[in-house]
């Protein structure tokens, strides 16, 4: 025959096929029937009749048999590798039959016919349970065939074969079929252009185009005509098997790993121009066409444990749903595939003990089939080439009964139990049980925890905590995973149905979506349902619709709203059931919900056959009628109750307060008393109500208003009137006649005064006593400025002018006064004495007065002379007599002073202004009031200060005054001279020195404190201070002097009022050695006479402990044996030491690079010296600095 040429529209290699006739297949259609059975283990047989009396059985059974490859023959069989096994189902068988071959890859070809692989890598045709080896491996460079295809009849010239090398290339067989000839063409290895590393390959039926996948993730299709097209990628990553697939009517299908596919592997087909992804094939890992536009593929792999490798089947619809696991059983599976000629079937299902048909699923490509669960059929109207496919779902009727109750029933907890695991459910779902922790798509547990497989680990049973519930991992279809049947519902009543929800995989991308519903059971209608949307809560949430019942029996269904294979993964539990009693309305009051005590209430309700009761029959009662009566003040709920046909109860309440009436003991009333002919002010109030709002009565009735508020003001009075009051307010009804409050105006006479006695004139400053027979009563004058009056009626004048006395009697609040005027009468004129001032003892004073006439008193004669013969405090007094019989005084007070006692004269010795200086002089005790101050007999104006500052020399004296200028005696003469003498100075050293060491602790330490005064003066008040160590004990043991020590200071002090020049002091005293460290003793010298060096007044003494040395601060170059050079204790140790002394000025005296206590400073005068030693230790130069006394005495 003829061989068309195969071109690539780029490279132009050549790829040749046989050209050979492809046989039409029967123009049939297909009817597919698939049955799900909600209790797989113990599924029954279902058997099935299609009008025309021919039937067939199915069950659904699951099966262990793991599929690895499918191929479809095109008149609707079935190959698949199950297990290694080859195993054929005929169309319209509905059992799996083994050929006993061994398989690794096969293809359908025309009726019972196939092509398949081995494992040893051969390629063998199967015709009738006849075998064809057409590829051994050893014939091709030991190259294995790992894919297969065939798209028609193994007759000859009906068919082409294609097979994919274990090295990637492209092999045609060119041999003839019934020859059994091994001739193939390698299209790869003669044309270098074609895509190397091919996977997978499939031939169109219809057109013997070529499809095939390579290892870069790539898809090409090779036509006959010549040309070899890239369809490009279908991938996100490459998936575990690229398989691609035609159907038969040339639809393009690959195996691919992308979005569209959630991220598994799963199928994507080609619409014109690219890959589209079916998210509901994911985990699909191997593909076949076959008839119509059907399409098979394989759950997963079987090398993985995880996956069950079972056959799902696509939908042919459009709505690209892929039916779950069909299972490889020899006898009876749950599927089938007949062909059938155009035209109306109808599939009725026969009735099995214990089942019943709960749903049935049709996927029409015409939409015009129908079903009816209630006659367990289906009618199928099927084209030719087309595919209608009817899913039967039966369910194991085992019905669960309603308790007739009024509260929540759980009707599916998953029951309890000490396994990991609980049992297969039975009869509720069409999944498959797994007794793991992480079942499958499509598969449930039941679990009493979530565990650590997902995403929602800590997740319990929701009943109780330890029971179990039901773990799901949703399949790839939108189906139904779960139902049950009641019994027991109540027609006409109404219910609320819930059930709990959880998300155990929230990582993952999709949500769990569920529709929750129940249907009748015998009609199928739709009683209620809810779409619960994306569930994001991974705690149990709870999910509940209201229905109600139309027959005594309904079925509770749950359907997935999204697909699984990349979360939809859920826990549920706790399904319940909940009555909803009838409704009943409000009740109506016809007047209002708060009345008195005692007022009528009528309540209605228009809900029939109600009981009306109320809940505290102590505080009112109720009649059938509801007329409600009140006892008692307080608050009551009437209740109106309904039963229904189960016996729950049905109520509203309402709630009545009856408020009781106010009595006088609420009420506060205060009614002032009044004198005759006034209004009353009657004021009312109350602690015990909120809000009050009061009524006055002018009679106990409480019928004739007067006015209202909390006050009244009532007409004039004349005589005592009683009122009364009601009060209303916050959970308060007004007073009933004679309960209110009484509020009495009490109306008091005046009090009756007799008229004023006594004297109605009295001089100013002088007083008069006035006098009223009515006792109890109160003295006042007006206006107070002209005179002032007392309790006891006596009136003083204050100054000259008309004043009005007044009497007032108050009694009861009622007030009576009685007046007089008095005349206050002025004082004679009289001035201020003159000439009144401080006058020394003896001395003469006269005083005046400009008013003449008077007359003097005191210590005066009658001109006025004053006596100052004795000193003190003399009273003077002017007196003047007026016509009108007043008098007027005037005295004054006159100082005679005593002269002040001498003062005494003192000075700074010697009394000297040499070179200009100033003298300080000074009046002693100086508590006079001025003094003054004579030079040389001449008073020194401006000097009235108790000290002067002479500045010239000469005889100075001083006399004391007083503040009347009365002056003391003069003080002797002090004389002054300008001689210029030295000042006497004291210059005090200070030593410390201690006997030699070494020492230990508790060994004694003997310190010697020297101090010299080597100035021309006395020195004063000296005071030495010695500060010792902490590292010494308290001193003791004392010599030369008793020091004071403080121990809290650590200090000896030592006092000597005086130290005569160049005379010297010791003290010698005993310390304890507690540690051995440093130690160090500073002692200084003070005076209060002047030393101008103080530079000696300091002495440390320092008992190296660490370097072993002993430096004295003394030396006594006189040759009696006591410190006659400066011996540094341990010197030895530290050889090459320098050793410089300096005098008080800084000038270097003695100097040493290698001192060996050799010096003894005899060329040096008695002083203060200072000296810096560098001990030369293995650590380096050390500097130790100090001073040093030396004393030639």
């Amino acid at each position: 025959m003829e061989k068309p040429v195969f071109r690539t529209r780029k490279s132009g290699f050549v790829l040749v096929l046989i050209a050979v006739v492809q046989p039409a297949f029967a123009q049939v259609g297909y009817i597919s029937v698939h049955v799900k059975a909600l209790n797989e283990e113990s599924s029954p047989l279902f058997t099935y009749t299609i009008s025309g009396g021919n039937s067939f059985t199915l069950s659904d059974l699951p099966s262990s048999q793991r599929c690895s490859d499918l191929g479809g023959s095109h008149d609707g069989g079935l190959w698949v590798v199950a297990e290694g096994a080859l195993r054929y189902r005929k169309p319209g068988g509905t059992g799996w039959v083994s050929t006993g071959d061994s398989a690794t890859a096969v293809d359908g070809a025309g009726p019972g016919e196939c092509v398949y692989t081995t494992p040893k890598g051969l390629v063998v045709a199967y015709r009738e349970d006849t075998r064809d080896t057409l590829y051994i491996p050893s014939a091709h460079g030991g190259h294995k065939a790992v894919d297969v295809a065939n798209n028609a009849s193994l007759q000859a010239g009906q068919g082409e074969t294609v097979v994919v090398d274990d090295q990637g290339h492209l092999l045609i067989y060119t041999g003839y079929y019934e020859r059994k000839s091994d001739h193939w063409m390698s299209a790869s290895t003669s044309n270098t252009s074609l895509p190397a590393g091919i996977l997978h390959v499939d031939v169109n039926i219809t057109n013997r185009n070529i499809l095939f996948s390579t290892s870069e993730g790539r898809i090409y299709q090779a036509t006959p005509q010549g040309e070899v097209t890239a369809l490009g990628t279908a991938l996100g990553t490459l998936p575990t098997n690229m398989d691609v697939a035609y159907d038969d009517e040339g639809g393009m299908y690959c195996i691919a790993r992308n979005t569209a596919t959630g991220g598994a592997d799963g199928v994507c087909a080609w619409n014109g121009h690219s890959w589209q992804g079916d998210s509901s094939s994911r985990n699909v890992e191997h593909l076949t066409g076959g008839a119509g536009n059907e399409v098979w593929g394989i759950d997963g792999l079987p090398t993985d444990a995880n996956d069950v490798a079972t056959i799902f089947t696509r939908s042919t619809d459009g709505g690209h749903f892929w039916y779950d696991n069909e299972w490889i059983n020899s006898n009876n599976g749950n599927s089938v595939l007949i062909p059938v000629a155009p035209g109306t079937y109808t599939i009725t299902g026969t009735s099995v003990p214990n089942w019943s048909c709960q749903a049935i699923t049709l996927h029409d490509p015409a939409g015009t089939s129908t079903a009816s669960v209630a006659t367990n059929s289906a009618t199928l109207t099927v084209a030719a080439g087309e595919v209608v496919t009817a899913d039967f779902q039966n369910g194991l009727v085992q019905p669960s009964n309603i308790s007739q109750v009024c509260h929540y029933t759980i009707l599916q907890d998953f029951g309890t139990g000490s396994a990991t695991y609980g049992p297969p459910l039975k009869g509720l779902t069409d999944y498959h049980y797994l007794a793991v922790n992480f079942p499958l798509d499509g598969y449930y547990t039941l679990a009493h925890k979530t565990g650590s497989a997902w995403g929602n680990p800590n997740l319990v049973d929701h009943t109780t905590g330890t029971g179990y519930f039901m773990l799901i991992n949703a399949s790839y279809g939108k189906d139904e995973f779960f139902r049950e049947r009641v019994t027991g519902l109540v027609p006409g009543m109404k219910y609320t149905l819930s059930a709990y929800i959880a998300d155990i995989s929230p990582q993952a991308p999709i949500r769990p979506n569920v529709l929750f519903g129940i249907t009748d059971a015998t009609t199928g209608v739709l009683l209620g349902s809810l779409s619960t949307g994306d569930i994001h809560n991974t705690a149990w949430q709870q999910f509940s619709f209201t229905f109600e019942a139309t027959t005594t029996t309904a079925d509770i269904f749950i359907n997935n709203n999204n697909i699984g294979g990349a979360g939809n993964d859920l826990a549920l539990d706790d399904i319940a059931f909940s009555p909803i009693p009838n409704v009943v309305a409000s009740i109506r009051n016809l007047s209002s919900d708060t009345a008195c005590l005692g007022s009528p209430l009528a309540l209605t309700d228009t809900t029939a056959s109600g009981v009306w009761s109320s809940l505290a029959p102590g505080t009112a009662t109720v009649d059938d009628a509801g007329h409600v009566t009140s006892l008692t003040p307080g608050q009551v709920w009437i209740r109106y109750s309904v039963t229904n046909q189960i016996g729950c109860t049905s109520a509203d309440s309402i709630r009545l307060t009856f408020l009781p009436h106010t009595t006088a003991g609420d009420i506060t009333v205060s009614a002032p008393s009044v004198c005759t002919g006034h209004e009353a002010v009657l004021r009312a109030s109350s602690t015990v109500i909120k809000s009050p709002r009061f009524g006055w009565f002018s009679d106990s009735a409480l019928t004739h208003l007067l006015d209202t508020g909390e006050k009244m003001m009532t007409p004039v009075l004349m005589a005592t009137t009683p009122y009364f009051v009601s009060a209303t307010g916050v959970g308060y009804c007004p007073s009933l006649p004679d309960q209110g409050a009484k509020a009495v105006a009490v109306v008091n006479p005046y009090p009756v005064v007799a008229g004023l006695g006594g004297s109605t004139q009295v001089c100013a400053g002088a007083g008069t006593t006035l006098s009223d027979v009515t006792p109890g009563g109160h003295w006042t004058i007006v206006p107070d400025t002209i005179a002032r009056i007392d309790s006891g009626g006596k009136v003083t004048g204050t100054q000259a002018g008309q004043a009005q006395v007044i009497y007032t009697v108050t009694t009861a609040g009622c007030t009576t006064q009685v007046t007089m005027p008095v005349a206050i009468l002025p004082l004679p004129t009289i001035d201020p004495i003159n000439g009144a001032h401080p006058v020394c003892q003896g001395d003469t004073l006269r005083v005046t007065d400009g008013i003449p006439g008077g007359t003097w008193s005191g210590q005066v004669d009658g001109n006025g002379l004053v006596a100052t013969a004795s000193a003190g405090t003399h009273t003077i007094t002017y007196t003047i007599n007026g016509q009108n019989g007043c008098t007027a005084q005037t005295t004054t007070v006159v100082d005679v002073q005593a002269a002040p006692p001498v003062p005494d004269l003192q000075s700074p010795q010697p009394a000297s202004v040499c070179g200009g200086r100033t003298l300080a002089i000074s009046a002693a005790p100086g508590t006079a009031a001025a003094y003054r101050w004579y030079l040389d007999g001449n008073v020194l104006a401006g000097d009235t200060a108790g000290t002067l500052s002479a500045t010239q020399p000469g005889v100075y004296t001083v006399q004391a005054l007083s503040s009347a200028g009365c002056a003391s005696g003069a003080t002797p003469a002090l004389l002054v001279t300008a001689r210029c003498e030295i000042d006497p100075v004291a210059d005090l050293s200070v030593t410390v020195t201690a006997n030699p060491g070494p020492f230990s602790v508790q060994s004694t330490v003997t310190y010697t404190v020297t101090v010299v005064n080597h100035g021309p003066a006395q020195a004063q008040n000296v005071v030495v201070s010695d500060t010792l160590s902490p590292n010494v004990g308290d001193p003791g043991n004392y010599s030369g002097a008793t020091p004071y020590f403080d121990p809290a200071g650590r200090t000896l002090s030592w006092q000597m009022p005086l130290m005569a020049p160049m005379d010297s002091a010791v003290l010698t005293f005993d310390v304890p050695m507690e540690v051995l460290n440093n130690t160090v003793n500073t002692a200084v010298v003070s005076a209060t006479t002047p030393d101008p060096n103080i530079a000696n007044n300091v002495s440390t003494y320092t008992i190296w402990q660490e370097s072993g040395l002993f430096i004295p601060n003394a030396v006594s170059p006189n040759g009696d044996g006591k410190n006659d050079r400066f011996l540094i204790v341990g010197l030895d140790k530290y050889p090459n030491s320098q050793l410089t002394v300096f005098n008080r000025w800084g000038n270097q005296v003695y100097h040493s690079d290698n001192y060996a206590n050799d010096w003894d400073g005899h060329e040096l005068s008695d002083g203060t010296y200072y000296y810096i030693l560098l001990l030369n230790t293995i650590h380096g130069k050390q500097a130790y600095k100090g001073w040093i006394e030396i004393l030639h005495k």
